[in-house]
This record gives structure tokens, sequence and C-alpha cells, in this order.
């Protein structure tokens, strides 16, 4: 198995759509089993700016609580980790192994979340993240998922 360790703040598109150059061979010839598809031209900005320079990522040292899930569909592992204070979540943090999706909604989840109660913590859903995000076709939903169900799982712990 490899290991790929990838710097956020290169442009690496190309690299996730195919630029890794996996081949075919047919009669002889390599072609590209898949063709490059620029982030750019799937995904809105608002989404690819959370992807390339997630604010919220990484460990949260005196957390008081986490959660972690993940999408069997494809893959996805979000952690969630809150600090509350008097009843408040006073910062949030994730680490997320997923998609472009994934990592935006893990960021955008826990911004909406701080200074948040966790019942009003409670009612972010996938409709308020898929539009935060620029619009994220109902079929992608599965992507906020986890990161939503990390959250909700911190909150209940």
């Amino acid at each position: 198995m490899e290991l790929w360790v990838i710097d956020l703040t290169k442009d690496f598109s190309n690299f996730i759509n195919c630029g890794h150059d996996p081949r075919v061979v047919e009669g002889g010839d390599y072609r590209k089993a898949c063709s490059a598809l620029p982030l750019w031209d799937m995904y809105s900005e608002a989404l690819l700016s959370r992807f390339y320079e997630p604010v919220r990522a990484g460990d949260l040292s005196g957390s008081t609580s986490s959660g972690k899930q993940g999408n069997p569909t494809c893959g996805d592992v979000v952690e969630i980790a809150i600090r509350m204070n008097d009843g408040i979540i006073q910062q949030a943090r994730f680490r997320t192994l997923g998609c472009a999706i994934a990592i935006a909604a893990s960021d955008l989840i826990c911004e909406m979340a701080e200074g948040q109660t966790a019942t009003g913590a409670h009612v972010i859903d996938a409709a308020k993240i898929s539009e935060a995000l620029g619009g994220i076709i109902e079929e992608r939903w599965q992507c906020i998922a986890a990161p939503l169900a990390a959250l909700q799982d911190a909150l209940s712990t």
C-alpha cells in the first residue's frame, strides 16, 4: 500500500482527477483510464476555498468531547472534537480523510457549530451545508453525512 502526503496549499487537482496517470493497456498502447477534469469545473469557489485552505483542520487540545464517523460507501472517515464552556461550543476542529466535499463540509460544520449550544448545533443539516458550499447535488450529500454524524457523536458524549 502506498501512502501519499499531499500539501493542501498546492493545486493538486490534476492528481485527484487522474493526473497520477492510471493507465490501461489496450493493443500494446497506453491510454489514460479516465480523463482529467479540473476541480473548479466540478465544485463551487466556496467549496474549493474550504477544501484547499481549511481553517479548522487539526487536533484540539483540551477538547471536552469528540466524535468519529465513517462513510462505508466511499471510505470517508471524520473526527470532530469540540470544546464546550458554559454550554456553548467554544471551539471545534476536525480531522478528515475523504473527498473534497467531506473536507469542506467538515470545516464548515465546525465553523457553524462554534458559538452554538448543543441544541443549536443539532439543527445543522445537509441542506444548510450544501447551500453554504455553493450547492452540492443530492447524490453527493452522502459526503456530508459523516461530518454531520461526527458532530452529533461529539455532542452526545
